[in-house]
């Protein structure tokens, strides 16, 4: 059978045998021509030609280095080259993904589009599906170059989410360790070979309803979540979350993620009436048009610009919510989300409403532990601001990469190897070590909006 042969294949080539493997990669092309697993049998036979080449410290970094994200990503590339510092035992080689994304269409009514609309969309949606999937093959080819042409042992990359799958796959077809950068969960499903170091959803999440149930003593929520990938994800993953808790999901609203008006959706949420009382019915009873709140908190999945539209929305419609009180004895529903939040603007465009909102994140430039306020320090110092999420993600990488080399490696698998095995130090993520689902672990941090800034929760010191 098909795996049987792969098997076959992968103990020939762990064994150095690389005449039965290209011959057997051979064999199988022939009898399978058809077969979902042609292109890992074409990379076991790449790696046995070239038979295994391999660069103990040599790290393949993936960036989109040119097109629309070409700015940003020469950034991240600057804070990799600054986070390697004067090491001169890691060679780094960086690959352009090039990846350029089809800007999004607008409606006039995202609500209600027109034929015509719709028309341009399923073109918009067929012409970008060609383009990603272009995108991915041509991430394959890059890490065929990183592994059989420059023999590097670490990939750390890509960053965008749409390259990721073929990259991921490409990884562990050719064998290489791949530290993913996307912002995808389901990327380590492509082999053993792949890990997250992005932030995880399920991580965020858990940390985000611990602290919202065990601090907060929240059971009963409510959420506001996009229609899309990342909003059915991560409702998913706290409705599980809370309910494992013992805590309780109400109900959901959903919102199309071109919208910019949010007043229908939140009056769903409260499950008021789709018609409006008029004035004179208002005039005698002004509770009539009021919300349902029979929930402690809204989870708001969703970014730093778009979630304090949303909070507005609520509060037009009633809700007593942040900071803000219909009344003198309404007692405020709280508001939570991502790391998504983590920006200074969500607390002036907040406002009111998502003052003592609570969000999760792996970084905070403002902590006062000696090995981020190097980096903090060192970092303002070489680019004249603050580092961001990202520059510090970027600079774990290279600080594992480092740990990781320390040592001489003899092959991929012994690098894949020690990243499994090693406890991380000196990152400024919280990052801690590869769990089992190959998911960088952390311990994450629980940001609060106030007034005038966001502030690092900290437990309160327990009374002598």
């Amino acid at each position: 059978s098909e795996p049987e042969r792969i098997k076959n294949m992968k103990l020939a080539l762990e064994s150095k045998d690389w005449g039965i493997v290209i011959a057997s990669a051979d064999t199988f092309i022939s009898d399978f021509p058809e077969s979902e697993f042609t292109f890992l049998v074409e990379a076991y036979k790449d790696r046995a030609t070239a038979q295994e080449p391999f660069v103990n410290n040599r790290i393949a970094v993936f960036l989109p280095l040119s097109g629309r994200y070409g700015p940003a990503a020469q950034s991240i590339q600057n804070s990799i080259r600054f986070a390697l510092g004067t090491d001169t035992g890691i060679d780094l080689k960086f690959y352009d993904t090039g990846w350029e994304q089809m800007i999004p269409l607008v409606f006039k009514d995202p609500d209600e589009p027109t034929a015509e609309e719709l028309k341009a969309q399923q073109k918009w949606d067929d012409e970008n599906t060609a383009l990603i999937e272009t995108a991915r093959q041509n991430g394959k080819v890059l890490v065929k170059q990183a592994v059989i042409d420059d023999g590097c042992a670490l990939l750390i990359g890509p960053l965008l989410t749409d390259v990721a799958p073929g990259v991921a796959e490409a990884s562990a077809a050719y064998g290489i360790p791949m530290l993913s950068l996307a912002n995808s969960g389901s990327i380590v499903e492509a082999g053993p070979e792949v890990h997250q170091i992005s932030i995880g959803l399920q991580q965020q999440i858990d940390t985000l309803v611990s602290h919202a149930m065990e601090v907060k003593e929240w059971s009963t929520f409510v959420a506001m979540v996009p229609q899309n990938d990342l909003g059915a994800e991560a409702l998913e993953v706290f409705t599980q979350s809370v309910e494992a808790k013992g805590g309780t999901v109400l109900r959901h609203i959903e919102y199309s993620d071109k919208a910019t008006s949010f007043t229908e959706e939140a009056r769903r949420l409260g499950l008021k009436s789709e018609t409006r009382p008029t004035e004179r019915q208002l005039e005698k009873d002004p509770t009539l048009d009021n919300p349902t709140i029979d929930f402690d908190a809204i989870f708001i999945p969703d970014n730093h610009r778009k979630t304090p539209l949303i909070t507005s929305a609520l509060a037009a419609e009633e809700f007593s919510i942040g900071n803000f009180r219909i009344n003198r004895h309404a007692k405020p529903v709280g508001v939570m989300g991502l790391n998504k939040w983590n920006h200074p603007t969500v607390v002036k465009n907040g406002g009111q409403y998502m003052q003592n909102g609570i969000f999760v994140d792996a970084f905070w430039n403002e902590a006062t532990d000696e090995t981020t306020q190097d980096f903090v320090t060192r970092f303002e110092t070489e680019f004249g601001r603050k580092p961001n999420i990202i520059n510090a993600i970027s600079y774990d990488a290279i600080q594992i990469g480092k740990q990781v080399f320390s040592s001489t490696q003899t092959s991929r698998k012994s690098v894949s190897d020690t990243l499994h095995t090693s406890q991380f130090t000196n990152t400024v993520t919280g990052a801690k070590n590869f769990g089992e689902e190959q998911v960088l672990q952390r311990d994450l941090n629980i940001m609060v909006i106030t007034r005038d800034r966001l502030e690092l929760w900290t437990p309160p010191t327990p009374e002598e």
